[in-house]
């Protein structure tokens, strides 16, 4: 026993030594290409426990104000073009997806929990939704995500995400009264439109709604379609074939695409998403009675 407890003991005092190297060389050290390769590679080989929580730090510390710089290569970020500020993140961001992404681990998905809980970082939680919902979903994440969807001392724009991560992962009827109240929360018209995309684009889950969600989803949509001003034709459009899909609407309002009236040398002209339009508020003109909210 007294063996088993010695070598224990070295195995800890050498993953915390590790621990401390890894978030040196991360957090403070200046690295040639050759010892970013290596840094990449400790890190790929480094327990997920220890690694998530530094790799959620890094990606949170190490981003640039401005992204988008995507040089090819599997060392991308030695490219000589590479901002020196991108490398580490570009860096990290590698690692975390290679240690968060693939078959489903529900030891990940507690690590993924304890950090969730953990942390006051919203980007952080950004990080953390996508994770728990699309890598590692355990039903334990249920609670503390509606507890944090319902608390309104949150950022409406995560509490929104928590929901997203609710209705997809849990029963979409459960969720969905709180995620069309949430709604309303956002400031203009174009960010409420926004959230009623970003909520529910949910695919044939929409088919699971029973009539009372079904019936407040498509009303508050055709109430903000109908609010928009006219010449806000595109959030009009993509609001109006959200709505025919839960509808089951042919074509989902739009009209034949390939007629000649639609066509010009630059692709569809701008009539073809004012007639789709249009054709959504003349159904609801002649139909709105149909989904009339349940008494």
């Amino acid at each position: 026993m007294k063996i088993l407890t010695t070598c224990l003991l070295a195995l800890l005092m050498e993953s915390f030594a590790l621990g401390a190297t890894l978030s040196n060389e991360w957090f403070h050290a200046e690295l040639t290409p050759q010892q970013r390769d290596a840094l990449v590679q400790k890190s790929l080989k480094a327990p997920f426990e220890e690694m998530l929580p530094l790799m959620l730090e890094a990606r949170v510390k190490l981003r640039p104000m401005m992204l988008g710089y995507n040089p090819p290569g599997q060392t991308a970020w030695n490219d000589p073009g590479v901002p020196d500020p991108y490398r580490k993140f570009m860096m990290a961001e590698y690692v975390w997806f290679k240690h968060t992404y693939g078959e489903g681990n529900p030891r990940k998905g507690e690590v993924l929990i304890e950090l969730f809980e953990e942390t006051d970082s919203s980007e952080a939680r950004r990080l953390l939704f996508d994770a728990m919902a699309y890598a590692h979903w355990i039903p334990e994440m249920e609670e503390p995500l509606a507890r944090f969807a319902r608390d309104k001392s949150n950022p409406v724009v995560r509490r929104r995400q928590a929901l997203s991560t609710l209705l997809n992962m849990c029963d979409v009827n459960k969720y969905t009264p709180e995620a069309i109240a949430i709604i309303p929360e956002h400031k203009t018209d174009r960010l409420k439109i926004h959230a009623f995309q970003a909520l529910f684009n949910l695919g044939h889950d929409l088919f699971k709604l029973n009539e009372e969600n079904r019936r407040a989803l498509l009303n508050i949509g055709f109430d903000f379609m109908n609010g928009l001003p006219a010449g806000d034709v595109h959030s009009s459009y993509f609001l109006a074939r959200r709505l025919g899909y839960i509808l089951r609407i042919e074509n989902e309002f739009a009209p034949d695409q390939f007629a000649e009236k639609y066509q010009s040398p630059t692709g569809l002209k701008e009539n073809f998403f004012t007639d789709t339009v249009s054709n959504a508020k003349a159904w609801y003109r002649e139909n709105h009675a149909k989904i009339a909210p349940l008494k």
